[in-house]
């Protein structure tokens, strides 16, 4: 046997003050559990020593009951027990359990299938118990005993039936006594006086039978009180051993309530942790990425300058070019028409100059409208390279630096417009149909670079010279190859720029759900430490009062 194992749990278990650590707690849930399997042990003791009481109650109960039918029957007839009943236990099938699993045949409402073989077998034993009867029968010594003895060996000697009467002779009522002689008047005397002693101890034993019957009713009305007593006993010990496996259990589920918040805790803690580091893994490439960016776009912007600066000189110096590749020179008129050729970026055919009015008001029509429409265009890709431009202006100031104060639900109302509308620009790794867009890109400059021709492009009446059209060819593809590029350097420069606006403010949505993130790890921390040092006790409180024991 393990040392200490006839021990009481009582005394191994903590103080519920006293319970501190996990380690406390789990070792407080097993010794609770063990405690109570010893407290259901103790009532099953309890209820045990019931049966065993029962019994002996059962056999008082019996033997007094069988001397009760004993007194019954010696005073059959008396006016004292004609009327008498008493106490016979009825046996309930539930107080056997071994019952519980047998089935009687009363108990089957369907006859049993016999078999003939099983049949035959019956009949046999059928026939050897009548055979062993007609033996019992026939046995010439019992009958014996049931002609002289009524079936007894043996007789009390203190009952009704033990006194002997001597039989009245029928001549003693046949002669008057007046008519009796000596003899007959004492065999007369001699029975009456042995009638009154018969009487007189048969009314004897009556009245001690009549005392005992009333002592033994008594008796038997003693053991089921006692008996009943022992039951009620052991019922308020139920209800009191009840009552403590409830609050032990309680006490343990409290307990086991407590470990699983200290796992939970540590479990959140450790997920909040995890998130963390991941969050903080992405503040830190957020980070460096938006220098990386930045630096790009200073670098962009810096290239994007010198093409515009490049491309405005290409302007400003087309008339001077093109009046220095002549000999003769050129009047403003034909300057004029020259300069509006230089502007055009798509091949037209003639009939785009129109063909009512002069040569002059036409050219100037053709020329005015292609310059007022292209002028709407250049104007709204100006306003819209200006609101870009002052976006990456704001982007690159040191003002910048203090994007943290901006309203949040700004940011992410920004961020998430930016994620819509220009979701697939923002995306620096995007995979696109390059195959169909490269080749409309392509289609597209071929056709911008296309060179102006005599025929479909010059205004009627205007006859140019061969090297004079030759140059405001070149001088128009130097000026559309600077567009183009351009253009793309802008857009690239405004993806990048894009792309840093939407990682600053993805960037200081992770500063917040960091900050976030590390006030939730200090609440678990704070929540655990005060679990920690939380007392695990069940209160007693008595209904209606305020006391708490």
């Amino acid at each position: 046997s393990h040392e200490g194992e006839h021990e009481s749990l009582s005394f191994l278990l903590y103080h519920p003050c006293a319970v501190r650590t996990n380690r406390q707690r789990r070792s407080q849930v097993l010794l609770v559990r063990m405690y109570v399997i010893e407290l259901m042990k103790q009532f099953n003791d309890i209820f045990e020593g019931i049966g065993a009481k029962k019994n002996d109650a059962l056999e008082q109960i019996a033997s007094k009951n069988k001397r009760i039918d004993e007194i019954i029957k010696e005073l059959d007839g008396h006016e004292a027990v004609a009327r008498e009943q008493f106490f016979e236990p009825v046996h309930h099938s539930m107080e056997s359990p071994a019952q519980i699993f047998e089935v009687a045949d009363d108990e089957v409402p369907v006859e049993r299938y016999v078999s003939e073989a099983e049949q035959k077998k019956l009949d046999e034993e059928a026939e050897l118990r009548r055979l062993a009867a007609d033996e019992i029968t026939d046995n010439p010594s019992e009958r014996a005993l049931l002609d002289m003895m009524n079936g007894q060996l043996e007789s009390k000697a203190d009952g009704v039936s033990s006194l002997e009467m001597v039989e009245k002779e029928a001549w003693m009522d046949q002669i008057p006594k007046e008519k009796m002689s000596e003899e007959q008047l004492e065999a007369v005397a001699a029975y009456e006086a042995s009638l009154a002693e018969y009487l007189q101890k048969k009314a004897e034993i009556e009245k001690s039978l009549i005392q005992e019957l009333r002592k033994l009713k008594t008796e038997v009305a003693e053991v089921v009180r006692v008996f009943d007593d022992h039951v009620k006993h052991a019922f308020q010990s139920r209800i009191e051993f009840l009552r403590q496996i409830y609050v032990q259990q309680l006490y343990s589920n409290r307990l086991v309530q407590s470990l699983n918040q200290h796992q939970s805790c540590q479990a959140l803690e450790k997920k909040l942790r995890g998130e963390l580091g991941n969050v903080q893994r992405q503040f830190s490439a957020n980070e460096s990425t938006i220098k990386q960016l930045t630096a790009e776009v200073t670098q962009l912007k810096s290239e994007v300058d010198q093409l515009k600066s490049h491309d405005a000189s290409l302007s400003a110096s087309f008339k001077k070019t093109l009046q220095e590749s002549t000999s003769q020179g050129l009047d403003h008129d034909t300057l004029k028409i020259y300069q509006q050729l230089f502007k055009v970026r798509r091949a037209r055919r003639r009939a785009s100059f129109g063909s009512r009015g002069s040569r002059g008001s036409r050219g100037s029509r053709t020329a005015g409208g292609t310059s007022s429409n292209r002028s709407s265009v250049m104007n709204r890709s100006r306003g819209s390279r200006l609101v870009r431009k002052a976006s990456a202006i704001s982007a690159l100031s040191p003002s910048h630096a203090s994007r943290s104060s901006r309203n949040s639900e700004l940011r992410s109302a920004m961020a998430a417009a930016m994620k819509v509308a220009g979701g697939v620009v923002l995306d620096p790794y995007r995979k696109l149909p390059t195959a169909a867009l490269t080749e409309k890109a392509k289609l597209d400059r071929e056709e911008m670079l296309r060179p102006l021709t005599v025929e479909m492009d010059a205004p009627d009446g205007l006859k140019p010279d061969p090297d004079l059209w030759k140059k405001l060819n070149e001088l128009r593809t130097a000026k559309i190859e600077s567009e183009l590029e351009l253009k793309n350097m802008t857009r690239n420069m405004n993806d990048s720029l894009a792309m840093v606006q939407a990682l600053e403010l993805e960037t200081d949505d992770l500063g917040d759900r960091m900050n976030d993130l590390v006030a939730q790890i200090e609440e678990q921390r704070s929540l655990a430490k005060r679990l920690n040092w939380d007392c695990d006790v069940v209160l007693n409180v008595t209904q209606g009062q305020d006391e708490v024991r």
